[in-house]
């Protein structure tokens, strides 16, 4: 299986498509993988607020996350072992 036919470009893959100022797909496609991993992690590294705690649907499995529950006035780092979540008090 090549790099292009798992989605990500190759080293020869040209970024601008020949003779003209347009992004090749595989790159775009590459960039959009990026970006979206990055923001994952942005989002697991930020301090989510709510008035509530979070449900496992609120955190991937395998992810962690810092929330802040307004209503019970905590901060707790989450993670979603597998679908259960486990937190700790952060003081």
């Amino acid at each position: 299986m090549t790099q292009a036919t798992k989605g990500l470009p190759g080293s020869d893959t040209p970024v601008l498509q020949p003779g003209t100022a347009v992004l090749n797909p595989l790159y775009f496609i590459f960039l959009a993988a990026l970006l979206a991993a990055l923001n994952d992690r942005i989002a697991a590294t930020s301090l989510t607020t709510s008035p509530g705690a979070p449900g496992a649907a609120d955190i991937p499995a395998g992810d962690i996350r810092i929330w802040k529950n307004t209503g019970a006035g905590t901060v707790r780092l989450y993670v979603n072992d597998g679908g259960t979540l486990k937190s700790v008090l952060l003081n």
